[in-house]
């Protein structure tokens, strides 16, 4: 069965499975409104208060990715994954640091990391035999003033580490990736190369801060042509999407 996933805002996603929740790139919220499904602080309060495991997931140090603040959610049953280059002050023995190409057996669930485009790691996590994917910053990042060799290097390397998650043979059931409107033309290069090389089960976009049309805009000119795919709309903040 898949798991219950919240969308929190730009790339925080909150994922709750049977045995545990998971927590992936906090660096904001935003207060809840009549139209959204749930309220942060109360949503945290019940993981925090609940017999589940807690993992809390940060792919790199950029300010839109991470946030001190998630060691206010700190518990007997928290487990902090943190990407290397992240430099926190707390010396906590529930703290993992982890980088590109690793593996982290932790309780009941297995963590591979692999590169970002941009910086940190990207995560695939198994967990009551379901795979996911969370892309941290990994995308196609093609911008419109990039050099030749700027876009032939981040081309390249781009497809290389999509190659590497390949190699592991596993099919990702949900696949959380950017979808970054900045990119203007080239906002779904890295998403489409994504879905067509790996075909995820599920297909969540992120990284679009409050541009919720973009989401929108992937779906319908994307899912009539990946059929095994699902691809997510999402329309607000706090929203409930699977």
């Amino acid at each position: 069965m898949m798991p219950k996933v919240y969308y929190v805002h730009h790339s925080c996603f909150i994922v709750e499975y049977s045995s545990c929740f998971m927590m992936f790139d906090y660096f904001k919220h935003l207060p809840s409104k009549k139209e959204h499904d749930f309220d942060f602080y109360d949503l945290i309060n019940t993981i925090l208060n609940s017999d589940k495991s807690f993992y809390i997931f940060s792919s790199h140090s950029h300010g839109d990715h991470f946030n001190k603040k998630i060691f206010d959610y700190n518990s007997p049953k928290t487990e902090y994954i943190l990407s290397e280059d992240i430099i926190v002050e707390k010396n906590l023995p529930n703290i993992h640091y982890i980088g590109p190409d690793k593996t982290l057996n932790l309780n009941d669930i297995t963590i591979n990391t692999f590169n970002s485009t941009d910086l940190g790691v990207s995560f695939m996590i198994n967990a009551e035999n379901l795979l996911i994917f969370h892309a941290g910053d990994l995308n196609w990042w093609a911008w419109s003033d990039d050099t030749k060799a700027e876009a032939e290097y981040m081309e390249n390397f781009y497809k290389n580490t999509v190659e590497q998650i390949k190699a592991h043979n596993k099919t990702i059931d949900i696949s959380f990736f950017p979808i970054d409107k900045r990119l203007e033309d080239n906002y779904a290069m890295g998403g489409k190369y994504f879905i067509e090389q790996l075909s995820p089960k599920v297909f969540i976009p992120m990284h679009f801060g409050d541009a919720f049309d973009i989401t929108e805009e992937f779906y319908e000119e994307n899912q009539k042509n990946y059929q095994n795919t699902e691809i997510i709309k999402i329309l607000n903040n706090n929203s409930i999407i699977m």
